[in-house]
Order: C-alpha cells, then structure tokens, then sequence
C-alpha cells in the first residue's frame, strides 16, 4: 500500500512538472525587432529607424498596392509598426532605404526596408509591432527620444 501511494505521489509530480514545463515553453517570449535613433538635429528631432525584416513582410504581406502596381509600404508600416507618443499622437513612418548613418545592411542581416520616422529629444514613444492586422498578438516597446545605437530587443507581447 505504501508503494501504491509513493508511485501515485511521483506520478502527479511528474505530470504537474510536464504541465508546467509545456505552459512556460509555449509561453510568448516577445518578438526581437531592431531599431536605432539618431542624434538630435538643431531642432530637437531624432531620426528612428526601424528595421523590417522579411519574416515580417512574409507573415502578413501587403494587401494595398500602388497605381504602379507596386506594393504601398508606407500603408503597410501603418498597421504593422505604430509609433505613439505619450498623448497618443501617431508619429508617420515611411519605408527608406539602407543607405543611413545609423543601420547599414551589415547591421541588419536579413531585411526587406528600413522604416523612418522623426521624434523629439527626450519624449518618450510607445512603438507596438503587430505581426498580423486583425489578430490579437501585438509586441511594444517603450523608446525614448536621443542617440541611440542601433540593436535588436524583445518587444514584449501585449495582447
């Protein structure tokens, strides 16, 4: 009888341990999203850049096109990558290209664009990636206006 409730004790601690093992891998770790800002110009604005990588670009492509029949980036970065100030105001972004001071296509790796928006020295943005319009996964990031070098970080799931 001791032996029954030994093994039944090791049993529900193994499957407890499965359980809680499967819960903490399938856990969403955030997304990694490179960026950098630049200096501040002489009236108080810096360059973001932001890296689109070409997993982005191939979870949820374009669905807007140019009268050129190009697809409409600057469209596409508006669902995709939201940048917001603390009173909510949306900053622009537009898609460049690699040839900036801050991110080159060695820093970048694997890219489809860069996009480009300007902020204010010292405020602080909210910048949210959503994978794909209409589902509920959204990964943010707290920046704040100033130099900074570029580099890849988690943005953390916020749904």
């Amino acid at each position: 009888m001791a032996k029954a409730v030994v093994w039944g004790g090791m049993l529900i601690v193994a499957l407890s341990g499965m359980f809680y093992g499967m819960k903490a891998l399938n856990a969403d770790s955030g997304e990694l999203v490179g960026y950098a800002i630049g200096a501040p110009d002489d009236s108080g604005e810096c360059e973001v850049q932001i890296v689109v990588s070409m997993m982005s670009t191939a979870r949820d492509s374009p669905t807007q096109f140019t009268a050129s029949g190009k697809p409409d980036w600057d469209h596409w970065l508006d669902g995709h990558f939201i940048l917001k100030d603390d009173a909510g105001t949306t900053v622009d972004l537009r898609k460049g290209g690699f040839k900036c001071n801050d991110i080159d296509e060695m820093q970048a790796g694997t890219a489809e664009f860069i996009a480009f928006g300007k902020i204010e020295d010292g405020k602080t943005y909210t910048l949210t990636y959503v994978p794909v319009v209409g589902q509920p996964e959204q990964y943010t990031k707290t920046i704040t206006g100033g130099a900074k070098e570029f580099r890849r970080e988690n943005f953390d799931p916020d749904y």
